[in-house]
């Protein structure tokens, strides 16, 4: 599986992450920018902006 591959590649990256001192999905996510690692389709990665709810649909 492609993603499974990708995941596999991908874990040594996390795993120096950590060891640098990485604790937060944030962090790890601001270090993954800052590595210019791709995802598995070839785009920079790039956080994911959620909007925060305003209780009314």
């Amino acid at each position: 599986m492609v993603a499974d591959e990708f995941a596999t590649n991908l874990l040594p990256l996390v795993q120096a992450i950590q060891n640098a001192g990485a604790v937060t999905l944030s962090q790890v996510a601001s270090a993954f920018e800052r590595s210019r690692c791709l995802t598995s389709p070839g785009r920079q990665m790039a956080p994911i902006v959620r909007q925060e709810s305003t209780g009314s649909y």
